[in-house]
């Protein structure tokens, strides 16, 4: 059970949004880098589209644009 506000078990997949964030290389070195995670967050955006999230109801903030 889900007492989240802005869930509803009922709302359509088209009426959804999903944001994805995803850096492969951080600016501070002692992070280290995180291989592949921008082309997994594409590849996680392309199948939310297939699934029947209208790209417009998708956020996908990559590299230096997931850090402004």
């Amino acid at each position: 059970y889900n007492l989240h506000p802005f869930y509803s078990r009922g709302a359509a997949v088209s009426d959804r949004w999903a944001l994805l964030v995803a850096i492969d290389s951080y600016q501070d070195a002692c992070l280290g880098a995180v291989p592949y995670a921008e082309a997994g967050a594409k590849a996680a955006a392309e199948a939310l589209t297939a699934a029947g999230l209208p790209k417009k109801n998708q956020v996908l903030l990559l590299g230096s644009h997931a850090t402004q």
